[in-house]
């Protein structure tokens, strides 16, 4: 929260001129509350955000603080302007407007953004002169009085700060007023920001030495806010500095039950000082508790993490669990037993988290380990059905053989590799079996692959060679039947020129009324001669062509063969190895 230590000789106008610029005070930790408090997560090697305690009241978990992460430093009272990036004080312009609901909410809603700017830009006269503006109204415009965000505003702008502490804007007894009416009217829509008011309230009659006032105000933000871990470090400062150590412990237990900075917090703060012992304590009982936890959640997770056999009997990660499933999970273990080595209270924090954290990791693990088992179990079967197909293929005269014969045998090594895996029955070794289950696939298909291609390379070589000796073969005949018909009209011709030559010559020979014999005997001839040449003709074709037809018609048939074994080829693969046999 803050160092400064109210003292009448030395006003808080005169604290903030002293310090640097900017920057709250720095101090140094002794070795004995360095040992203690540890390393504050985000620095060194202790870096996983810590889950906020259980709340002090309610049920649910106690909200981060609204303008710093958890683990990082406490709100700083010099640095107050940080206040105006909270809650709804960042809401812009067009959407305090939207919210407006008169014209004079509208034109209060213009005044202020006007004086959050100036304030931004240090202005803070101008600043001062818009929100009274916005207030109570200027030049025939009404102001609106209840708008807490400019009440808040000025209550900052007079409380003051590292970045400005003139004298001429400092107010402490106004800064509290504007505070404490900006709760008051914040209270019913917005109680966050209301408490933050009250809290704001509290710091500045502190600052005046008015300890009960500020008591009042603070303990009236713990109402609106019970999980305010500054509300609760604020009141065990309060009771401090009126020397009321008994009061003051429970509180700050609990603020360093909400938020461990606040141990570095008291131990340097001057109101905790002169009860560095009692402090001392209630830093340690922390301490102790979140070690106690976290070395519960570390051996519970380690327990599991060995059960699941992630984590061999001496803790140590066990061969296969460094994929990245179980890697995670023995990983986080490791850094938790590293941090539960420094016996300090961030220490502990980073131990409990990483041991939560890779609890969660195990369930996750779990679910995939067993996913992962029957994927394994399923895939596994399909290799070894592939394989024993693909060790049978065979597509026309090409078998797979010897081909590929590397990558089919370490396909089959890696089913066995994936049987004795699964019998294992540990979650790395379900996902080791679902690794070799997909090797050994990936396997298959390159030895497939591989007696694709060169059964290609042989079918389409012995297909070059048998065109080659097609294309040295003599025509083949086209139509047997019509080379019978040319050798019956050779063989008719040939015997009808000398047979009607020899009529023609005895026709002499013939008297009229033998005409009609003879033309009979002609035409009887005729036809003997053609019957007799056809005959002749397809005694004559077998010998002539029946050579060439043989030799021709087994090439022919060969070729067809091969080209429908290369297309088969071309189109196979192992998913449709069952089709192409």
């Amino acid at each position: 929260m803050n160092t400064y230590v109210f003292d009448s000789a030395r006003p808080y106008g005169a604290y903030l001129q002293t310090e640097s610029a900017g920057a709250s005070p720095k101090a140094e930790l002794s070795m004995r509350w360095s040992m203690l408090i540890g390393v504050p997560l985000g620095g060194g090697a202790l870096t996983p955000p810590v889950s906020p305690a259980a709340p002090l009241a309610g049920g649910a978990q106690p909200p981060a603080s609204p303008f710093r992460p958890a683990g990082s430093p406490p709100f700083h009272w010099g640095n107050s302007a940080q206040l105006l990036l909270t809650g709804q004080f960042t809401r812009s312009l067009a959407e305090l407007k939207h919210a407006a609901k008169t014209s004079a909410e509208m034109w209060a809603a213009e005044q202020f953004d006007i004086a959050r700017d100036a304030f931004r830009r240090g202005l803070y006269q101008e600043a001062l002169d818009y929100l009274r503006r916005a207030m109570e109204g200027h030049e025939g415009h009404d102001g609106y009085a209840l708008e807490y965000r400019a009440h808040f505003l000025r209550g900052l702008i007079l409380l003051g700060g590292f970045q400005h502490h003139d004298s001429s804007v400092l107010d402490l007894t106004g800064a509290e007023h504007a505070f404490a009416t900006a709760g008051r009217y914040a209270v019913c829509d917005q109680r966050t920001d209301a408490a933050w008011a009250m809290l704001a309230a509290g710091w500045a009659a502190y600052c005046q030495g008015q300890m009960g006032r500020a008591l009042t105000h603070t303990q009236q933000a713990l109402v609106l806010q019970p999980n305010l871990g500054e509300a609760h470090f604020q009141v065990a400062k309060i009771f401090l500095h009126n020397r009321q150590p008994d009061l003051a412990m429970p509180y700050l237990a609990n603020a360093v039950e909400l938020d461990p900075a606040f141990a570095r917090q008291a131990a340097l703060d001057g109101d905790f000082v002169p009860f560095a012992q009692e402090t001392f304590a209630v830093v340690e009982a922390r301490r102790h508790q979140v070690g106690q936890r976290a070395s519960r959640a570390l051996q519970d997770v380690i327990q599991r993490a060995k059960e699941c056999g992630i984590l061999g009997a001496d803790g140590e990660a066990v061969a296969g669990s460094s994929v990245e499933e179980l890697g995670a999970v023995s990983t986080l273990i490791a850094v938790a037993t590293v941090a539960m080595r420094t016996n300090s209270l961030y220490g502990y924090l980073s131990a409990e988290a990483h041991a939560t954290e890779a609890a969660t990791a195990l369930k996750t693990a779990v679910v995939r380990g067993q996913k992962a088992r029957q994927n394994a179990a399923d895939a596994l079967q399909t290799a070894r059905e592939l394989a024993a197909q693909v060790e049978a293929l065979q597509i026309g005269p090409y078998r797979f053989g010897t081909v590929a014969r590397t990558e089919f045998v370490k396909a089959t090594s890696l089913i066995t590799q994936g049987d004795a895996a699964l019998l294992a029955n540990t979650l790395p070794s379900f996902l080791e079996a679902e690794q070799h289950a997909k090797r050994s696939l990936v396997a298959l298909r390159s030895a497939v692959e591989s007696y694709k291609t060169s059964a290609l390379q042989q079918a389409e070589t012995e297909r070059l060679a048998l065109l080659e000796q097609i294309n040295h073969l003599p025509p083949p005949r086209r139509d047997q039947g019509s080379a019978v018909k040319a050798c019956a009209v050779i063989g008719a011709v040939v015997a009808i020129v000398p047979g009607g030559y020899a009529t023609l010559v005895s026709r002499g020979n013939v008297s009229p009324g033998d005409w009609p014999e003879a033309l009979l005997r002609f035409g009887l001839t005729i036809v003997a001669a053609g019957a007799i040449g056809a005959l002749l003709g397809a005694m004559f074709y077998p010998s002539q062509f029946s050579s060439a037809a043989d030799s021709h018609h087994p090439l022919d048939d060969r070729k067809t063969a091969l080209d429908q074994t290369i297309a088969k080829l071309r189109g196979f693969s192992l998913e449709n190895i069952g089709a192409a046999r």
